[in-house]
């Protein structure tokens, strides 16, 4: 949906940063931690989370490079080069 749209923006914003290389679970995995009620893929049992696939965050990914003039190329394995994660990881 469109709130989830923005909220990539957001997290793309502040976390994802154009040059070098992540594969693109690295992004799956950072968005995850930026958003906890997104932290699982089956939030089901959770009060305030939210469920939502691997490849939907994968997709929005692929978008956001899309929108942003494509500075990333995706590989059929799942590498990003041109785009990787900025400051902040643990």
């Amino acid at each position: 949906g469109a709130m989830l749209t923005d909220e990539f923006l957001a997290f793309a914003a502040d976390r994802l940063a154009r040059g070098g290389r992540c594969h693109e679970r690295d992004i799956v995995a950072a968005f995850r931690r930026y958003y906890p009620r997104y932290r699982y893929a089956d939030m089901e049992r959770s009060v305030d989370g939210q469920s939502l696939p691997d490849s939907e965050i994968a997709d929005l990914a692929r978008a956001w490079n899309g929108s942003m003039g494509r500075p990333g190329e995706r590989t059929s394995t799942g590498f990003w080069k041109g785009i990787s994660l900025a400051g902040g990881e643990e």
